[in-house]
């Protein structure tokens, strides 16, 4: 399977799941998928290959070794289509990064949480990051509290307020375990 091809070609719901599927069937696809990504001269197919990497997540942080640090330098990036950021915040959801790289990736969800210019997909992504971090970090946890109840005052759609209070409910949890 030549996955720019596709991409470039098609870009239907059903050839998207072929591409998933075929590289959690052949991990080593993914080096092709990060390639596309890496790629200027590709820019045009690159939120369609992150449509695919945001649900990679079965081939394990094993597999995404080599390409933790260019996945959070894609992240940090404002001006790219919106699925890019969206699929690797679903992506970061499910993964551990090493150690090394959780004081940027904190960092960088943060600022998505709290940005204007990012869509509520992604900014629920990050309530979800940041409050898997927490418990490994819990001094990010006042912040990620005050930080989802002004939210919850301002956003009244339906991801932001339900993942909001599931979140703010793990974390009241956890304080009074304490």
């Amino acid at each position: 399977m030549d996955i720019e091809s596709i991409l470039i070609s098609n870009r239907s719901k059903i050839q998207i799941q072929n591409i998933i599927d075929t590289i959690i069937e052949n991990p080593q696809k993914l080096e092709e998928l990060i390639k596309i990504l890496m790629d200027k001269n590709l820019s045009s197919i690159h939120y369609r290959a992150a449509w695919v990497l945001g649900y990679l997540a079965p081939l394990g942080n094993d597999a995404f070794q080599k390409y933790w640090k260019f996945l959070l330098e894609l992240l940090k990036k404002e001006d790219q289509h919106p699925t890019i950021t969206r699929s690797i915040t679903r992506l970061f959801q499910k993964l551990k990064l090493p150690e090394k790289y959780h004081g940027q990736l904190i960092d960088i969800s943060f600022n998505i949480l709290t940005s204007e210019k990012q869509s509520l997909a992604q900014r629920a992504n990050t309530m979800t990051i940041l409050f898997n971090y927490s418990r490994k970090y819990p001094d990010i946890q006042n912040e990620l509290r005050y930080v989802i109840q002004e939210l919850l005052k301002f956003k009244s759609e339906a991801s932001i307020q339900s993942r909001g209070i599931k979140i703010l409910n793990q974390l009241n949890k956890i304080h009074n375990e304490h």
